[in-house]
């Protein structure tokens, strides 16, 4: 409505420039009508223009950062993604090579440890074993009660009459020993019968 209201005053505006030119009045009527058609065009444009994306502001310079991520993001993906892929499966092998290594070593260190155990067994047996003889040693002691015990059984088994070779085995100790007892004993009585 505001157009139709501007085209007839610039067509009586016109009328008015031209009315002593040599334009006839259809020639201005048709230069209004073609000034309000590109107006109108002009109008319609701008609606549109607004109604669409505003326009982009204007950008900075690009970074020599952001030039390169644009390079990288443009080039081909593939030689970098088959290059990746290869270091994966290395990887993984590489993983399980490893996997194999350390089950390898836990078997061999349960196979010691086995064998430790075994061996404190063994150990502690022979141990028992062995306090059990120091014990059993012990309680004949007192019943010896060292050399002297040993010198008093070796006489009264010779008084009895048993030879040395059977006091010997008897008492558990060297013939030899038995046969000095009894010579030391024999010279001791001697001496005082003598004196």
């Amino acid at each position: 409505m505001l157009l139709v209201a501007w085209c007839v005053s610039t067509r009586s505006l016109a009328e008015g420039l031209f009315a002593g030119s040599v334009l006839s009045k259809d020639t201005a009527s048709a230069f209004v009508a073609l000034g309000a058609f590109m107006l109108l065009i002009l109008v319609l444009l701008r609606r549109t223009r607004t109604g669409s994306a505003p326009p982009e502001p204007r950008r900075r310079p690009k970074t020599l950062r952001e030039k390169r991520e644009e390079k990288e993001r443009e080039s081909p993906k593939q030689p970098l993604r088959g290059e990746a892929e290869k270091l994966l499966v290395e990887l993984e092998e590489f993983g399980r090579e490893i996997e194999g290594r350390l089950e390898t070593r836990i078997r061999y260190l349960s196979r010691l440890l086995t064998e430790a155990d075994r061996a404190i067994e063994r150990l502690n047996a022979a141990l028992e074993a062995a306090s059990q003889r120091a014990s059993g040693e012990a309680a004949e002691a007192p019943r010896d009660s060292g050399a002297g015990g040993v010198r008093e059984r070796i006489l009264s088994l010779s008084t009895e009459g048993r030879d040395p070779e059977e006091i010997a085995k008897e008492l558990g100790v060297p013939k030899g020993e038995v046969e000095l007892v009894l010579g030391l004993a024999g010279k001791a009585a001697e001496r005082p019968k003598s004196g």
